[in-house]
């Protein structure tokens, strides 16, 4: 199927390549295995046709990616891929890797998800460096989600973020590693990613023949007020007095009447609208039900006309002073029940104080929620760290380890002259030496246990790092850790240059220092202490 490819998608094609390239070469460094991939043809693609080429478990990558691409791509694996890479990321024997290649079950794979993680941080740490270079810096790509192994394919949007027929453009891979069989794996770029390039969008502006036809009536509709309020029977009518229209037809016969109809329609119209003005009162009869009691009546002599009148006006009369004597009680409670609620709220707003105690000031919502405002207005650079501790990526454990002890830091930022290409924290270090090392356990060291001291601290960084501006609120530091985990930041203005440091104790320590029944005493620690 041909591929329509535009600059930003090649570049992107290319780029991915690339870094694919530079993954293999890392890792086969660090692990001493050699690896290689080589690219397939390239395919548009949907999850379902996806699904055709991985039928078996497969781990999914998800990455956030912003500059040249913007949204989110997704990398992966195949099964045996996954048992392989997986295998060599956590030094498993070759024999264990052939086994659970052979084997491969669900309940296996759940046990390599770590393992998979891991392999997606470095190929997305090589991804998100070749994607910086090129763009000088504006790129960059981080895991938006955790590694998932299984297969995504039924719930392909809620799993890896990919919906049922959203077109794709897949970047296949064959990749080998040492002795192992090759397996495939790849790179998945949704259109969207491209900048709009996608077909969905011209059609998503191209207006269906039923929302033109309406638009074309509502277009008429304010051209000509006239015509479309004339061509609506119907009007709606909200209980309030309203006023009739007559249309021209309406009047033109008005106008030939006889003196007799135009003296009998007045007297009918007049009746129709006092009628309609009118609302009787609960309890009494309106003027329409009297005339059309009075019509349906037999005709009645003068004299018992006029008493009958007079028995009307005396029954009116007595209602008017039964409804005049009921609403004076009824003002006069409800004053008294105002006055009563007044007090009750009074007495509620008040502070409950006990004997002895003294009353204490009453700090209103508004006025905490205008501190809490003010709280999170503060910066990055007002919160930060601005001594910061570097260590070469071809330092061992061993010499990090010394530098954390040194200076009594929970993180050290790793690079070279003042370029940001990883963070490694604490507990990362701990974890890595052997727990023998401890004297407790000195009688079952082995020389194996001294060669994770050796380990160099590029291979357990975390990269890419996450890096916020100098003048991020606090507001968006807090929701970048609660979005993407992680106790620590970097301070990274835009020209690359590190300014700090901010870990969830400097936000801890800033909002202690609003609190003034809380005080501290010492130096809070950057990070959290190690399992």
């Amino acid at each position: 199927m041909a591929i329509p490819k535009t600059d930003v998608e090649s570049q992107a094609i290319e780029l991915s390549t690339e870094a694919f390239q530079s993954f293999c070469d890392g890792v086969s460094s660090i692990f001493g295995v050699e690896i290689g991939c080589e690219r397939q043809e390239i395919a548009i693609e949907t999850a379902t046709g996806l699904q055709k080429r991985f039928q078996k478990l497969v781990a999914v990558n998800v990455v956030h990616s912003e500059g040249i691409l913007n949204g989110t791509f997704q990398l992966i694996f195949d099964q045996e891929g996954i048992f392989t890479l997986g295998g060599v990321i956590t030094m498993l024997p070759e024999e264990t890797i052939v086994a659970n290649r052979n084997e491969a079950s669900a309940e296996l794979a759940e046990n390599m998800v770590d393992a998979v993680g891991e392999v997606g941080n470095l190929l997305i740490g090589s991804i998100d460096k070749v994607f910086r270079e090129a763009s000088d810096g504006d790129s960059h790509c981080v895991q938006r989600l955790p590694a998932f192994v299984g297969k995504p394919w039924g719930r392909a949007k809620q799993q890896i973020g990919l919906a049922i027929d959203e077109e794709l453009v897949f970047v296949p891979y064959q990749m080998t590693v040492g002795s192992f069989a090759a397996f495939n794996c790849g790179v998945i770029f949704p259109r969207t990613v491209f900048g709009g390039t996608s077909d969905a969008v011209g059609e998503q502006a191209t207006p269906t023949e039923e929302e033109g036809g309406q638009k074309a009536q509502e277009q008429k509709a304010a051209d000509d007020p006239a015509d479309s309020e004339e061509s609506s029977p119907v009007q709606e009518h909200s209980g309030e007095e309203s006023i009739p229209r007559q249309s021209a037809t309406e009047q033109a016969p008005a106008k030939q009447m006889t003196t007799e109809e135009d003296t009998e329609q007045a007297a009918q119209t007049e009746n129709a609208a006092l009628a309609e003005e009118t609302v009787p009162a609960e309890g009494q009869t309106s003027m329409a039900e009297t005339t059309n009691q009075r019509q349906s009546m037999p005709e009645q002599s003068p004299k018992a006309a006029v008493e009958e009148q007079d028995a009307v006006t005396d029954a009116n009369v007595t209602d008017d002073l039964a409804e005049e004597n009921t609403a004076a009680p009824d003002q006069s409670e409800e004053s008294s029940a105002g006055t009563v609620s007044e007090t009750i709220r009074k007495m509620a707003q008040s502070p409950a104080v006990l004997p002895g105690e003294s009353v204490q000031p009453n700090v209103s919502k508004s006025a905490a929620l205008s501190d809490n405002i003010e709280l999170l207005r503060i910066s990055a650079r007002d919160i930060m760290q601005d001594q910061v501790v570097w260590a070469d990526p071809d330092d061992s454990v061993q010499q990090a380890l010394a530098a954390v002890q040194q200076h009594h830091v929970g993180y050290i930022m790793i690079g070279q002259n003042g370029v940001l290409e990883g963070i490694v924290s604490e507990s990362d270090i701990i974890g890595t030496i052997s727990p023998y090392l401890r004297p407790m356990f000195a009688k079952w060291r082995r020389p194996s246990d001294d060669a994770t001291l050796r380990i160099r601290v590029k291979w357990i960084m975390s990269s890419p790092v996450r890096t916020v501006k100098p003048e991020t609120s606090l507001a968006a530091v807090m929701e970048n850790m609660c979005q993407f985990g992680g106790h620590a930041l970097a301070v990274v203005d835009e020209q690359g240059e590190v300014h700090g440091l901010v870990t969830v104790f400097d936000i801890f320590r800033m909002l202690l220092k609003t609190n003034g029944d809380i005080s501290t005493a010492g130096r809070l620690p950057q990070g959290s202490p190690p399992a």
